[in-house]
This record gives C-alpha cells, structure tokens and sequence, in this order.
C-alpha cells in the first residue's frame, strides 16, 4: 500500500481528469478494484479526499467524473463512509449550474440510495427495488 500511495497513487489520480471519457471511466472501475484490495479506511484518507475536491472543480468533465467515482466507490466503502462523505457531495451537485451534472447527480442518488439501505439495515436489493417501483407506480397513477 505505502508503495502503491508513493509511486502510483498521483497517476491513478491523474487519470480521472484525462481529456479522453475512457480512460476517465477506466480510472473510475481502477479505484474500485484498489479500494476492495486495500479497504475503506486506505480510501477515506488517500482516494476519497481527491475525489470529493473535484466536485468544486470549475471543469463540469471533473465534476461528472466525481460522481462517476461515487457510483462505483459506494459499493466498496462502508456506510458511514457514504453518509457522511458521499451523500452531501451529491446534493450538492444536484445544484449544480449545469444541467447534466444535475442529473447526473440524480442517477448516482438513485443508485447508491439502495446501497446505503441494503448496507445499513440489510435489506435484501430485491425489496428495495420493488418498493421504489410501486412507489412510483402509485405517483405516476394520482
């Protein structure tokens, strides 16, 4: 791990604001894969921070690649994690002055609003999403 944040780490990084939407989203599924390895509390000192900071990043491409990163991080972190750090980032960027990064912002609350619930009253996903369903059902009919 020590290796990895002294010679890699700052590359790995860079890559989120690569110009190129492939290796932005290559560099998303990258964090992943590095977070399940080295465990939440590796992420919430080393990636976690960077990523979040992209979201004040004048660049709308940075502030869409952080919630690209909050989607697939969510999975791999724990539930604190995404409460505390995650969330508020999200609606915040729900404000955003841009209109994709607004409803962008609204898929990544649509995804990893199930996570926290599954993560922190183990639900199974199956209910959730049923419910969520039916709830919309009922909205769309009154």
């Amino acid at each position: 791990m020590q290796f990895f944040d002294e010679k890699l780490n700052n590359l790995c990084m860079g890559w989120l604001v690569d110009h190129v939407y492939a290796i932005r989203e290559a560099a998303t599924n990258n964090l992943k894969r590095l977070v399940a390895i080295f465990g939440s509390n590796w992420a919430k000192s080393s990636v976690l921070p960077r990523v979040l900071s992209m979201s004040s990043e004048p660049n709308y491409l940075h502030r869409m690649t952080c919630l690209f990163s909050i989607n697939v991080l969510a999975e791999v972190t724990d539930v604190q994690m995404v409460e505390e750090g995650m969330l508020p980032v999200v609606f915040k960027l729900s404000d955003d002055t841009v209109a994709n990064v607004r409803f962008n912002a609204c898929k990544t609350l649509q995804k990893i609003a199930p996570l926290v619930i599954q993560k922190k009253y183990n639900f199974p996903l199956v209910i959730i999403y049923l419910r969520s369903v039916f709830a919309s059902k009922i909205y769309l009919i009154s």
